[in-house]
């Protein structure tokens, strides 16, 4: 068993492809190992800017031998049956042997396949990488017509110590590779993985993208420490640089202590997205005016590494700091002005006119989620004025929490400055959602208005597709109602939100109910997967969702969650099973006549003691669920049902269902509708799957 080093050397690839590329390179070349029958034990892959790595161990020298046989027609067969299996496997009938089976003579043709030796297989494999690697883009560099990601320099290819030589278009693969292109510039032969690791380490290249993590969490908290001063490391940030260098020098620099008057949202986006750099903060949680940066080299003593960095962020956060004053020159409400001047959407119309409507949409709901309704439509008015600012044109990525900063420095209230800066949440399932109620009916609104819109010029997701982040919206519509507890009329809301876009004289290509009926539909799909990531089965949640027609999504939630509860027990699996007994009987039945039975039973035709029993305790309990659901107290109803089971289970060990009298027979089919109905109250069982 043998050991393989591949690794493809080429100019800087961007931080967000390499570890997809590795992956990527790794799985087609052990899918056309898996296809060719060529054994390994373990491979991995690895990556820097440089050069994305795969090393594989436990290789077999060649593939197994393979013996073949195939049968062909019966000894005696006519001519042209032999000729087609012939022809079909290119072969003459000479090649043909006679061979005696249980079942008589037949013509075989047996052929001993060679195995393929490894390095054919690795060659061929390399090969297909390099020509049809799926780079979302690529390019071509001087004459040639090889494209990769960035220019390929060099591929190694070493097999059990010694190089595997062939050539890719104009590059021949060697068992060489350079260490740091600007530290240990030298070539390096390899002839192990081990030596491979060693002598690129010795060669300033730590291979491994995880030690490349760790050296900068342990240097930046041995810096942040010697300069009391917090190292909050942001993994993200820290994954994406160590994909910047080769290996990570972490140094110490710093700016003018005069601009942390600008807000600290300001000053981490400055440092984190544009620079790239880890702001460090005092022990009060402050943000300091020192950072820590990642250089590619080795940071020597007054380094113009570090003063470069410096001059770097000084000239950032000076622009940040003339954009900053302008913008609370003007102010958010002659910003707000200017929202006419912006696009919501071609065919919706200004982001002004986005504004009016969710205002309209927080004045008539700030009630249900108990917010104040003066300061939930003064936030609707001024949340979208930031886009017009100096600050968002630079850092879009603050819209909204820009906007809370210069609400709170013009002195509004603070429900109106939280209400600006959380308006977009939740962004994605990980995200918080608003915190206060008059945030949460501003977000609600404007995703509603949203998902209206989009819905009305026929721009819904298809498949893959959901450029508006319609998905996204909803999933924050359905969050914001169950982890706030709101109960509101979700088909109310979307209707009026159309009667918003009508009196701004808006075309609607549907009808008013089909677009209703669509987004709720919509909706409450998303609701499907909310609820599956949550480990709720999907017959459950459709159960529900099936039998709810007041589109209530809080108190849809709530049966789903009290039903999954109810379904985790014997008692529960028990009584469901029970119950598509009866919906199985009268579905065979009233397929049979016609006609659903009404559940209108006639106490005279009762003549079991049995049947006596389940029509008592039915009427009993119809009521108790009845008023349990009304009250919402579904644990309770859901107990109620037990009280039916132990009557059903009598009637049915019993009481012949099909009795001989017709009357008999319809009044007990009847007190099976009556049951069925009373279940269907809460949610449709059938759908239930309950396995054996």
């Amino acid at each position: 068993m043998s050991e393989l080093i591949i690794e493809f050397y080429s100019e800087e690839i961007p931080a967000g492809l390499q570890k997809w590329a590795a992956e990527n390179i790794e799985s087609m070349i052990l899918k056309d190992f898996k296809k060719a029958n060529l054994i390994y034990k373990k491979s991995e892959c690895f990556w820097t800017p440089m050069r994305l790595s795969l090393l594989i161990s436990g290789i077999a020298k060649k593939t197994s031998d393979i013996a073949l046989e195939k049968r062909g027609p019966r000894l005696g067969a006519n001519e042209k049956a032999i000729q087609g299996f012939v022809s079909h496997l290119r072969i003459k009938k000479n090649d043909l042997i006679i061979q005696n089976t249980p079942n008589g003579d037949f013509y075989f043709y047996k052929i001993n396949k060679k195995g393929v030796r490894a390095t054919l297989i690795v060659e061929n494999s390399i090969k297909n990488v390099v020509y049809n690697f799926p780079w979302k883009k690529s390019m071509r560099w001087g004459k040639r017509n090889l494209r990769w990601i960035r220019p390929l320099q060099n591929v190694l290819c070493v097999l059990d110590g010694s190089l595997i030589n062939f050539n890719i278009d104009h590059i021949s693969t060697s068992n060489k590779t350079i260490g740091h292109r600007f530290m240990s510039p030298n070539c390096i032969t390899v002839h192990s993985k081990n030596e491979y690791f060693k002598k690129l380490e010795s060669s300033n290249v730590l291979l491994d993208a995880n030690k490349r993590v760790a050296e900068i969490f342990r240097k930046g908290k041995i810096i942040s420490k010697r300069n009391n001063l917090l190292f909050k490391s942001n993994s993200d940030l820290v994954n994406e640089v160590a994909n910047l260098v080769e290996y990570p020098h972490v140094f110490l620099g710093k700016f003018d202590k005069s601009f942390l008057r600008l807000p600290k949202e300001i000053l981490e986006f400055t440092m984190i997205k544009q620079q790239k750099y880890f702001p460090l903060y005092k022990s009060n949680g402050s943000i300091s005016n020192k950072f820590l940066g990642v250089s590619n080299i080795k940071i020597e003593k007054n380094s113009k590494i570090i003063s470069g960095n410096s001059r770097v962020i000084m000239a950032r956060l000076t622009d940040a700091n003339f954009f900053y004053k302008n913008d609370l020159k003007k102010g958010l409400k002659n910003y707000s002005k200017e929202l006419k001047n912006i696009i919501f959407h071609s065919k919706l119309g200004s982001m002004d006119q986005k504004v009016k409507r969710v205002s309209s949409l927080c004045k008539n709901y700030s009630i249900n989620f108990k917010a104040k309704v003066k300061a939930s439509v003064q936030s609707a008015q001024l949340a979208k004025a930031d886009l017009c600012s100096e600050i968002v044109y630079e850092m879009p990525e603050l819209q909204g929490l820009i906007g809370g900063i210069y609400a709170e420095k013009e002195g509004f209230s603070k429900d109106v400055v939280i209400a600006i800066s959380e308006h977009y949440l939740p962004l994605g399932p990980l995200d918080d959602c608003p915190s206060i109620p008059e945030s949460a009916t501003l977000s609600f609104s404007d995703k509603v208005d949203s998902l209206v819109g989009f819905f009305m010029i026929g721009e819904k997701p298809r498949g893959s597709r959901d450029p508006f982040g319609i998905r996204r919206a909803s999933l924050g519509v359905i969050r914001i109602i169950i982890e706030r507890n709101i109960r509101i009329p979700l088909l109310e809301v979307i209707k009026s939100a159309i009667k918003n876009y009508q009196s701004q004289n808006f075309k609607i290509s549907d009808k008013n109910n089909l677009i209703s009926s669509s987004i709720i539909d919509f909706i409450y799909e998303r609701l499907k997967f909310y609820l599956r990531d949550k480990n709720i089965a999907p017959d459950q949640i459709e159960s529900v969702v099936k039998a709810s027609n007041n589109y209530d999504l809080y108190d849809s939630f709530k049966r789903i969650v009290y039903l999954n509860k109810f379904m985790e027990t014997t008692e529960g699996l028990e009584l469901i099973s029970v119950f598509k007994r009866v919906r199985r009987i009268l579905y065979l039945e009233e397929k049979k006549v016609g006609f659903s039975y009404s559940g209108q039973v006639k106490k005279s035709l009762l003549k079991s003691s049995e049947e006596k029993a389940l029509y008592s305790a039915c009427i009993k309990n119809a009521v108790s669920i009845r008023k349990a659901i009304g009250m919402e107290q579904y644990e309770k109803a859901l107990m109620h049902y037990k009280g039916i089971k132990t009557k059903l289970d009598n009637f049915f060990d019993n009481v012949l269902v099909n009795d001989k009298d017709h009357y008999i027979k319809t009044n007990r089919l009847n007190l099976l509708s009556m049951i069925r109905s009373s279940f269907a109250e809460y949610a449709d069982f059938s759908l239930i799957d309950v396995g054996n």
